[in-house]
């Protein structure tokens, strides 16, 4: 009896010793996520839903800071509409993920009616907001390598996928940098099978169930002062195709009114993208990362410009 019980502690720590050794090989293929709550706090961010998370590449505009002689560096902290959408949940983390002591940081908080809306019957319901049960809201620890609790509580693949993500190329990779580069076929079929599902799913189930959230834009409001306190703050809204632009302005038409009203109110940038003319999508909805990169090159000339001028926070 003695025997087999050794056995069973040998065999159990065995297990749990080659669990451990497998999140020790986390990193950015694992999932699109990990490396956004395993990496350093930070000083600047980028912040906003998947739009961002896809479009806006910290290494674009770090390299254009460093070649003008600033030192920020910015990480990508966003996530998705349905993970990081502006409410209490999305400010707590924000505000766990940046250095308490950062003074002169830059922040890019991308915008667009989705990030300000809610599904619930009522739109101020916090109750019922999506993000309540999601990562976001149930990772407690942003900055800590490995992130076992992320690992054990919000890794949804079976674990062996770690392994496989070591040795392959998925299509989604996150960069230590926080950007989530998308890497599927880009065939004008391909992009026409994906944007028709994006733009039926959005005609069908985001217009009609989306309102806009006074709390929610309460929350971005909360979200712009805590950043304006740490440095720099640039409002953005990455472009769009035209059907989705339509879809947007139905369930909001007030939305740019709102922003404009809103950056003039705090003094702040509002760099608006919507138009879609120059740039490719990968479904209707993301920047194809080759315009991520003209969009991300051109917010960042505009913030430099804005940021020589005015030095000092």
């Amino acid at each position: 009896m003695k025997k087999f019980l050794i056995q069973i502690v040998l065999f159990s720590f065995l297990v749990v010793a080659s669990i451990v050794f497998v999140f020790f090989l986390a990193d950015g293929n694992s999932d699109e996520y990990y490396l956004k709550f395993s990496t350093p706090i930070q000083e600047s961010l980028i912040i906003g839903t998947s739009r961002a998370s896809q479009g806006l590449q910290p290494e674009v505009f770090n390299n254009l800071f460093l070649a003008e002689g600033k030192h920020n560096v910015l990480f990508n902290y966003a996530f998705t509409g349905g993970h990081s959408p502006y409410g209490a949940v999305y400010l707590k983390s924000i505000k766990k993920k940046l250095n308490s002591k950062t003074k002169n940081g830059i922040f890019i908080v991308a915008v667009d009616p989705w990030s300000i809306a809610s599904k619930a019957t009522d739109p101020n319901d916090t109750t019922s907001f999506e993000e309540l049960d999601r990562l976001v809201a149930t990772t407690d620890y942003v900055s800590t390598a490995p992130n076992l609790l992320y690992l054990i509580n919000n890794y949804n693949q079976p674990y062996y996928k770690i392994i496989k993500g070591k040795y392959s190329q998925p299509q989604m990779s996150l960069h230590s940098d926080g950007w989530l580069e998308v890497n599927i076929p880009m065939d004008s079929v391909s992009v026409k099978t994906r944007t028709e599902a994006k733009f039926k799913h959005y005609k069908l189930n985001m217009v009609p169930n989306n309102k806009f959230s006074a709390i929610r834009f309460n929350y971005l409001n909360k979200t712009i002062d805590f950043l304006k306190s740490h440095g720099a703050v640039y409002i953005v809204r990455l472009p769009v195709p035209t059907e989705m632009l339509g879809f947007e302005n139905t369930v909001m038409p007030q939305f740019d009114s709102l922003m404009n009203s809103l950056c003039t109110q705090k003094r702040l940038e509002y760099f608006n993208y919507k138009d879609s003319t120059n740039y490719q999508f990968i479904d209707g909805n993301h920047l194809y990362k080759l315009s991520g990169k003209k969009v991300s090159e051109d917010i960042g000339k505009r913030i430099l410009k804005k940021e020589i001028n005015s030095p000092k926070h």
